[in-house]
C-alpha cells in the first residue's frame, strides 16, 4: 500500500521505533502512525 498524508510543509525531526511507531514533528504539530512491519516484503 502507497499513501500520502499531508502533514505540514516543513519536518523538524522524524524517529521510528522497533514496533513500527513512526513520529514525526512537523510545523503543523506531531503525527503518529503505526506501521505493521510484517507486511513489508523483501527481494
Amino acid at each position: 500500500m502507497v499513501g500520502e498524508i499531508g502533514v505540514g510543509s516543513w519536518i523538524n525531526d522524524m524517529a521510528v521505533t522497533g514496533a513500527g511507531d513512526l513520529y514525526a514533528a512537523t510545523d503543523s504539530g506531531v503525527v503518529a502512525l503505526r506501521i505493521d512491519p510484517s507486511s513489508f516484503t523483501t527481494p
